[in-house]
Parts: structure tokens; C-alpha cells; sequence
């Protein structure tokens, strides 16, 4: 099978030897009766004996259910301007990643479950780019991929019998922190680079999770970025934007002034030099974008604690204690000097206390929290 599922036969066919000897006693014990004459007279019939049940035959690959042209023509179009809200939801946002990506060559119906009903017709192109979907769940014939409409986090399951479906194997791996405010790029686990960028405001956040390389746009006459990257994943608080759908992506921005802050609409801003990067990461790649610190960052050592934010600085917060101003501390040890940084809520002045380590050396800074440009 191609997900490696590996069944404990051993064990199994101990069971059936058990179940094997269970049965033979009984058997055996009726045979001996029968041959003193004590369960029947000379000349009497002998009893019927049972007859050996032949083996089922092992069950086949689940069959889709049929779809005609005219109903494929009435699905929705899974597509970044879609929605589908009976589609199922990915069962584990924020799990590792199978690397198998697939290309339907022609529209492919999605369905709800293997041998459920279609959810979906998944269009062999998306925002002019070829259509390449992670693979998140396997069985027998079937894949469950990441789906690039509303709401984030759809999944549908695709037949892989008949044609029209290419399957290939991508290495590449993008991580986004939010609260660092860090992208790194893995290619088969060797990192290719980590930057600072700067991610959603807090009235247009990040969405979170998992999700995948969408397309690839170039822009004639660029503005803001020569390369364009969409995810398969929206705004959950832009319905629209730009005059489309609200589609989160990656992409540059000419003022370095805007890395390590929360100021944009939703969508990742990255330096040139991971932009360079990006543009060489194939399309179905997979990236998943978190909201916490976790390890290192930038050269230090992050520890999260629980502090309760005040109008007039920062006071520990009780164990247990459940004040809903609860904010994170970050502390940070890095060359030899300790920096914090509030993520998270912002106080009840209206501020988000910022100390920062920059450099080697400590800075203070304060600033309002959100803002876009």
C-alpha cells in the first residue's frame, strides 16, 4: 500500500490458531462418543457433520459513486473564489505534512468521503497556474488534499483510479511564525534560509494552520513585488480585497521598515532575498503557519510566560489565575542580554508594551498595536 500501513499479522494468526483449538475440542470429544456407541444404537444414522465455511473474500478499494457531466457542471468549482461549506474540515490543522502533492490533468470531482457524495469539481488550473493539492490522508485508492477555498481548512477526497491525476513527491517545507515573526524554508529538512517578514495586523490577522502553495503571479508592471505568492487560504476577516476574494499569499515589499511588525492585510511580506527563494519552491508545497514561540529564533532562546498587562507595567499574573487581559511574556536571552516582548493582547491603555533586543544591545520601544499600510 502507498501510505506503508503495516497490519500485526503475527499476532493475528495467533488468534486464529486460538479460535482453531476452541473449536477442534468440542469436535474431537463428539467423534470419540460417536465411535463407543454411546450417542446412538447399531444401525442408527450417523449424525450430519459440519461442513468448513470458505474464507470471505478480502473487500476491494471503495468505489466512487457515479458522477454525470451534467451534475459535474452544477458542482461548485474548488477554487481560491470558492466557498464549500459542506466540505470536511482538516481533521489536524497543524500536523506534519505527507509530501505528496497531486495535479488533476481535467476537472476532478471531489467528494466528502471515499464513496460519499461530491462536495466539490477541482479545476485542473488555478489563478492561471497549474493546480497542485497536498495530500494530508491516504487509503486504499483514495487521497484527502487541502483544498484552496473558503472556509480555511477545507478537505476533499479524490478517486485515484481512471486518469487525469498526476501524483509527485515535493521536499520543500515553509514555516511561518507569526509571534517571531519568522518564514524558514526546508528543503528535505536542510534549511534554506530564515527571515524576518511581517505578517497580519491585529484587525486583519494571519490565519493560522496549515495550507499549500496556491500559484504563482508575476505582475507585468509590478507595484509593491515582482512575484505574488497565493496560498490555499483566506482572510477570516476580509470578505474581499482588491477586488478579490480576500486570498492570503506571500510576497515582497519595497520598505524593509515593515519587517518583525504586524502590519498588513493578512498576507506574509517578505525580504528579496526570500522572495528568491519562494519563487523556486514548487506549487502544492506545503506550509504551515503557527501563532506561538516554540525553540529559537533569530539567534536566541525563547521561554513563554504568563504575565497580566496593566496600564502602568507589567506585573506577574497569579497561577491559575484567569484575567482575561492575560497576555504572553517572551523572554529572550540573546548575546548575553534579556529582552521581552508582549504578543498577544494589548493593554488597557490601548498599548502593546514592546522591549526588544536588537543588535546586542537592549532598545525600548513602544507602539500601538495594529496598523496597516
Amino acid at each position: 500500500m502507498r501510505d506503508g500501513l503495516r497490519c500485526d499479522w503475527p499476532g493475528y494468526r495467533a488468534a486464529s490458531r486460538t479460535r482453531l483449538v476452541t473449536w477442534a475440542v468440542p469436535l474431537i470429544a463428539a467423534a470419540l462418543l460417536s465411535a463407543c456407541g454411546t450417542a446412538s444404537s447399531p444401525g442408527q444414522a450417523a449424525a450430519p457433520t459440519a461442513q468448513a465455511v470458505p474464507p470471505a473474500a478480502p473487500a476491494g478499494p471503495v468505489l466512487p459513486t457515479h458522477v454525470s457531466a451534467a451534475r459535474m457542471a452544477r458542482l461548485p468549482a474548488a477554487t481560491t473564489f470558492g466557498r464549500l461549506p459542506s466540505a470536511p474540515r482538516d481533521p489536524d490543522p497543524f500536523g506534519s505534512e505527507t509530501g505528496t502533492v497531486l495535479h488533476p490533468t481535467v476537472t476532478r470531482v471531489v467528494y466528502a468521503r471515499p464513496g460519499g457524495p461530491p462536495v466539490a469539481a477541482l479545476p485542473a488550473t488555478e489563478l492561471e497556474s497549474p493546480t497542485w493539492v497536498p495530500v494530508v490522508q491516504s487509503q486504499p485508492e483514495w487521497d484527502r488534499v487541502l483544498l484552496p477555498t473558503r472556509p480555511n481548512r477545507s478537505t476533499g477526497w479524490l478517486y485515484l483510479g481512471g486518469k487525469g491525476l498526476q501524483t509527485a513527491y515535493s521536499a520543500y517545507r515553509i514555516r511561518v511564525n507569526l509571534a517571531a515573526f519568522r518564514l524558514t524554508v526546508l528543503d528535505g529538512g536542510r534549511r534554506l534560509g530564515t527571515w524576518t517578514v511581517a505578517v497580519g495586523a491585529r484587525a486583519t490577522p494571519t490565519p493560522t494552520g496549515r495550507t499549500f502553495l496556491l500559484a504563482s503571479l508575476a505582475p507585468e508592471h509590478p507595484t509593491y513585488s515582482p512575484l505574488i505568492l497565493p496560498l490555499g487560504l483566506h482572510s477570516n476577516t476580509l470578505n474581499t480585497f482588491g477586488g478579490g476574494p480576500g486570498t492570503v499569499g506571500l510576497h515582497g515589499w519595497p520598505d524593509p521598515a515593515v519587517f518583525g511588525h504586524a502590519v498588513s492585510h493578512g498576507c506574509v511580506r517578505v525580504p528579496a532575498a526570500a522572495l528568491r527563494v519562494l519563487g523556486r519552491v514548487p506549487l502544492g508545497s506545503p506550509v504551515v503557519i503557527t501563532s506561538h514561540l516554540t525553540g529559537s529564533a533569530a539567534g536566541g532562546e525563547f521561554k513563554a510566560v504568563r504575565v497580566r498587562a496593566e496600564p502602568h507595567g507589567l506585573q506577574p499574573a497569579a497561577r491559575g489565575s484567569r484575567d482575561p487581559r492575560l497576555a504572553w511574556l517572551v523572554e529572550r536571552e540573546l548575546n548575553g542580554r534579556r529582552g521581552r516582548t508582549i504578543c498577544g493582547r494589548a493593554c488597557p491603555c490601548g498599548r502593546r508594551h514592546v522591549t526588544s533586543v536588537r543588535t546586542g544591545s537592549p532598545r525600548a520601544s513602544e507602539r500601538r498595536a495594529g496598523g496597516s499600510s
